[in-house]
């Protein structure tokens, strides 16, 4: 009897956790945003293996073959500046400062940005505010949001007028992996809970970086992703996608575009919702069944960019790693990694 009970038990959960997949795919097609964090109902769905229609029938409906666009394509010491999909590509030349500045100004935007300084990484947060503070938005309302699991140790960095900061206790883990797959349902978290209320726009980047030079308007836009400055003049075959198929981010060798860094991404507040909570989604189906992507959420959100295709790109340039040369193609570092030995970190 009792294992009867269970039984059903796990029957009646399993038929609500599939309910609710299907509900959060109509609405997400087909109905406005609304702003309710999604969670699984009951903990033994994770006991269970989940599949979207099937694996094969899930990986043909997604797979997308077509030639690869690249960055460097036809000119090679210029960069590309429209995606085949008509996204703009942004770096350095494409755009006016001034004439953004007198469009976007008068429209009185927040902009939000969410951070996560935990365990060793809160370390880095002074100089990123420091340096969001001296490049970030200059002249618009700009809204931190930092996520810690050390409140007391964040730093009070002077702000400027309109500019404010909000410190959001959370939990720490042990495993840098484990933080790292948790930033998709803590971003979507917050923006049900009130960033959607509080910004406009909401732009999500790492903390162990830091502005180099100007971040404005240009980088605004519905859904915004960056070109990870490891693999913008490589073939996609070379790209680190998740290439298991057993994964809900699996990308076949002929699939994709770029390859973005999990470092930057933002957009409308609304679009930063559905992409998080559909990340986040895809996450707790690998989890169901026992897997972790290669390069946790950064593979989740690869594979999200090649079925909901960024509405604006931007050059490396908003997202350079120290540690290489800067190189002709790349006429200004906006937003770089530090040149640092990271070891010590993910200890």
């Amino acid at each position: 009897m009792r294992y009867t009970k269970l039984g059903l038990g796990l029957v009646s959960c399993l038929f609500v956790g599939v309910g609710l997949w299907a509900l959060w795919i109509f609405s997400e097609n087909w109905l406005p945003v609304s702003y309710v964090s999604y969670y699984l109902p009951c903990p033994e769905i994770f006991n269970m293996k989940l599949q979207y229609k099937g694996e094969k029938t899930f990986q043909a409906m997604t797979q997308l073959h077509y030639p690869q666009p690249k960055l460097l394509e036809q000119r090679p010491t210029k960069l590309l500046t429209l995606t085949p999909w008509l996204a703009p590509i942004i770096s350095e030349g494409t755009f006016d400062p001034t004439l953004l500045h007198s469009i976007y100004q008068p429209l009185n935007l927040t902009i939000g940005l969410t951070v996560f300084a935990v365990g060793r990484y809160v370390h880095f947060i002074q100089h990123f505010l420091e340096s969001a503070e001296a490049f970030f938005m200059q002249g618009y309302l700009v809204h931190y949001y930092v996520f810690t699991d050390n409140p007391a140790a964040i730093p009070r960095v002077p702000l400027g007028p309109g500019r404010l900061l909000s410190v959001i206790p959370i939990l720490g883990y042990p495993r840098w992996e484990e933080i790292s797959m948790r930033r998709m349902e803590t971003i979507s978290q917050l923006i049900a809970k009130r960033a959607h209320h509080e910004v406009n726009y909401l732009f999500c980047l790492d903390v162990d970086m830091v502005f180099r030079n100007s971040w404005g308007p240009e980088t605004l836009g519905d859904m915004v992703a960056a070109i990870h400055p490891g693999y913008y003049a490589v073939p996609r075959q070379q790209f680190p996608y998740e290439r298991r198929r057993v994964s809900t981010a699996f990308v076949d060798d002929n699939e994709g575009d770029f390859y973005y860094g999990g470092a930057v991404f933002g957009g409308r507040v609304a679009k930063v919702y559905e992409f998080t909570s559909g990340c986040h989604m895809a996450i707790l189906t690998d989890k169901a069944n026992g897997i972790m992507a290669a390069w946790q959420e950064e593979s989740h959100l690869n594979r999200r960019f090649i079925t909901h295709k960024p509405s604006k790109v931007l050059s490396p340039e908003y997202l350079w790693d120290d540690r290489k040369p800067q190189p002709p193609t790349l006429k200004l570092i906006r937003f770089s990694t530090l040149d640092k030995e990271t070891s010590w970190l993910r200890g």
